[in-house]
C-alpha cells in the first residue's frame, strides 16, 4: 500500500497493483442482440412452387428454425431445381398474378446470399 499526498498536506492511500500496476480502468460492455438481417413475405399463391422445389410436405416450413448453415443445401437444392426446370415451374405462375417464378427465384437467391454471409444465423418462417 502506498500513500499520497493529496496538495493539501492530508495523505490517502493508493493501491496500484489492485489495478494490475494501471493508473486507470477501461470499461466496457458488451452484448449479443438478435437483429433481422433479412425480411421477405412470399404469397401463398406460390405454394405450389415452394413445396416442389424445397419439400413436399413442410414447404418453406422445413427451414423454420434453421441454422442458415445447415439450411444452405437445402436453399442451393431448391435454386437449382428452379432452374433446372424453369418451364415446369412457370407453368406454376398463378393465374391471379401474385407472384411469379422469377419472384420466387429472386427470393431463394437473396436467401442464399444472406444465409452464407450469416452461416449462423436462424431462419424464422412466420
Amino acid at each position: 500500500m502506498k500513500y499520497k499526498e493529496n496538495g493539501n498536506g492530508e495523505k490517502f492511500s493508493c493501491n496500484i497493483q489492485q489495478l494490475g500496476g494501471r493508473m486507470s480502468l477501461d470499461i466496457n460492455i458488451t452484448a449479443k442482440r438478435e437483429v433481422e438481417i433479412y425480411e421477405r413475405n412470399v404469397t401463398y399463391n406460390l405454394s405450389k412452387m415452394y413445396y416442389k422445389c424445397i419439400d413436399k410436405e413442410k414447404g418453406f416450413k422445413k427451414l423454420d428454425g434453421m441454422n442458415c448453415g445447415k439450411a444452405l443445401p437445402i436453399i442451393n437444392n431448391a435454386i437449382q431445381d428452379m432452374l433446372n426446370n424453369a418451364d415446369e415451374y412457370r407453368k406454376l405462375n398463378p393465374e391471379n398474378g401474385w407472384g411469379s417464378y422469377e419472384g420466387l427465384l429472386a427470393t431463394l437467391q437473396e436467401m442464399r446470399n444472406c444465409c452464407e454471409s450469416n452461416p449462423d444465423g436462424t431462419i424464422n418462417i412466420f
